[in-house]
């Protein structure tokens, strides 16, 4: 089975499935500071996605909230057993190519000081720290 790539194909089970299992590779663990069904369910109905299936498994889920002149990623979650793939790579240049299309300049999205490996992805695609 190859690995493909979609936007807003998964429904709201498949995106609660998918946190609740991405969860644990938050930093810190997403369930402590989001209760997930209603993050799915949020997910679900105001977001756009941008996602990777494995045969019939969401494995990567990327969402974005689309304003006026910028877009916001809410969520970034690839299955831990898919990590170090290059999905995530992948579904952040479909995101950003998307962004563009849409005549956005600005991608912004917001990350703990403690996530490394996160920091890492974002400044290798040229993303810029901005500190509150």
């Amino acid at each position: 089975m190859k690995i493909s790539y979609t936007m807003n194909k998964s429904s709201r089970l498949e995106i609660l499935n998918h946190l609740n299992e991405c969860s644990s590779s938050f930093v810190p663990e997403l369930s402590t500071y989001v209760n997930i069904e209603e993050y799915s369910k949020k997910i679900y109905k105001k977001s756009t996605r941008i996602e990777s299936y494995f045969g019939m498994k969401l494995i990567g889920l990327i969402s974005i909230y689309i304003n006026t002149e910028d877009s916001f990623i809410t969520n970034f979650s690839i299955s831990p057993e898919f990590h170090g793939k290059g999905i995530s790579d992948i579904l952040l240049k479909k995101t950003i190519d998307y962004v563009k299309k849409l005549g956005h300049k600005n991608l912004f999205l917001e990350v703990k000081e403690c996530n490394n490996k996160a920091i890492s992805l974002y400044k290798k695609n040229n993303f810029k720290i901005i500190k509150n």
